[in-house]
């Protein structure tokens, strides 16, 4: 019984820490230069992130590659052009799939944060 209890508690633990979602940004376009990397848990619900300074400047962003990972979850990521996720959402940006963007066009260097949508 205590064996049972114990791994049970265990695959508890460790399902409440599964990474659903990655996203890694680059400083220069085609995944070069400083890269700040995030990840999420597998919960369901929506969180608002900010971006980290990529060689001592927030918002200077030219690529991403983003994923889903868990297997229970679909994940989605929007972009946003103020910290806090506010401002204006960069529509037709971000998604709910596994996607790469080697160049971001006219939203490069805008990103100040961004959210993640799981369900």
């Amino acid at each position: 019984m205590h064996l049972s209890l114990a791994t049970s508690l265990a695959a508890l633990a460790l399902s409440s820490t599964t990474t659903a979602w990655r996203l890694d940004i680059y400083q220069d376009k085609d995944y070069k230069g400083d890269l700040n990397s995030y990840s999420g848990p597998g919960r369901a619900g929506w969180a608002c992130h900010s971006v980290g300074d990529l060689n001592g400047e927030t918002g200077r962003i030219s690529s991403l590659k983003f994923w889903n990972d868990a297997e229970n979850y679909r994940c989605c990521l929007e972009l946003y052009d103020s910290p806090g996720c506010g401002g204006g959402q960069f529509s037709g940006w971000g998604g709910c799939n596994d996607y790469q963007y080697p160049s971001l066009g006219g939203i490069n260097d805008y990103i100040s944060s961004f959210a993640t949508s799981c369900s």
